[in-house]
């Protein structure tokens, strides 16, 4: 019972975390785009003045919009309306500084990673807004985090449009201070109505809710290794287009990074197509037996991790065919 009763909370505290960061996000965007209608209003009651000195009789002055070219002049033409297109642009960027700024500030109060508070927020997001029923099954200790992660995984490359997007710009656009929402054409369809069409074309609107809907009715009863195992036959078996869409995607973000260790040692690691890796890794594993058969005495991950950084720095491998000494 105390071992259940642990699991309720550690699923309740996920999910509590997930709604907090969620609402702090929201609060960020909500914060930037009160900055910017303020800015724009400002720039626009300055222009306006602006406009009405050039009118104005002075000795023969030319007013202000001939001196830019003969522009009519007025609030809602020439530099003002150039102005206020821009400040619309800039809130629609906003999106990204809003999660930058929420990060850095999760990243602070929790004493993590930017790069792990970044994270925090995009999985928060997609829980609260994307998959809000594997939130309350996370919640009521139903599935665990990282069962919820599994399903957080395994949907969202059914996903057509993105929701966290364009929720988060229907939340941004009412801030509560009774402006009218920006709805400038040149922006329309810049933050919310940019769907993968790809995907669009490949995925009817309900998979991904029918995918976690069936995965919330497997996970109590499975590991999520078991879980994993199982979505991902049924995702590929249901919506077997699925498969090259999500190559892609990680096709993209194959990398090499360094992560270093205690004691002078570190760990180089390569997200690369598997076969590829499994390639390199059968050409390392053949040319360190063959040392072995020629009697060097390293073991096998030694010589892999020799012949490796040889290979990759040019430099000769001095125990190469003979025992070191």
């Amino acid at each position: 019972a105390a071992l259940q009763d642990l699991r309720l909370l550690e699923g309740w505290a996920a999910a509590a975390k997930a709604r907090l960061v969620h609402r702090q996000h929201l609060l960020m965007i909500d914060e930037l785009d009160r900055f910017g209608r303020q800015r724009d209003a400002g720039e626009a009651e300055r222009s306006a003045v602006g406009n009405a000195a050039g009118d104005k009789p002075d000795g023969g002055e030319t007013d202000w919009g001939e001196k830019d070219g003969g522009a009519a002049s007025g609030p809602g033409s020439g530099p003002a309306r150039s102005r206020a297109g821009a400040g619309s642009r800039f809130r629609g960027a906003d999106r990204s500084l809003a999660f930058s700024l929420t990060a850095t500030e999760i990243a602070t109060l929790f004493r993590i990673p930017e790069g792990t508070a970044m994270a925090l927020v995009e999985e928060s997001d997609n829980l609260c807004i994307r998959c809000p029923e594997t939130l309350h099954q996370l919640e009521t200790g139903a599935i665990t985090l990282a069962q919820a992660r599994t399903i957080l995984d395994q949907t969202r490359s059914l996903m057509n449009p993105d929701p966290v997007a364009g929720v988060a710009a229907d939340g941004a656009g009412d801030s509560g201070d009774g402006a009218e929402p920006d709805n400038d054409p040149d922006d329309a369809g810049q933050v919310k109505d940019q769907p993968d069409e790809e995907a669009a074309l490949l995925f009817p609107p309900n998979a991904a809710a029918a995918l976690e809907q069936e995965l919330l009715t497997l996970a109590p009863d499975l590991t999520n290794a078991q879980l994993t195992r199982k979505a991902r036959r049924l995702r590929e078996r249901s919506f077997p287009q699925s498969i090259p869409v999500r190559h892609k995607t990680a096709f993209e973000q194959r990398s090499v990074w360094f992560q270093p260790k205690p004691d002078g040692m570190g760990h180089l690691t390569a997200y690369l197509p598997a076969a590829q890796g499994q390639q390199i890794y059968g050409a390392l594993t053949g040319a360190a037996r063959g040392e072995q058969a020629q009697g060097d005495p390293r073991g096998l991950d030694q010589l892999r991790t020799d012949i490796l950084a040889s290979l990759l720095l040019h430099i000769p491998e001095p125990w190469i065919g003979a025992a070191p000494g």
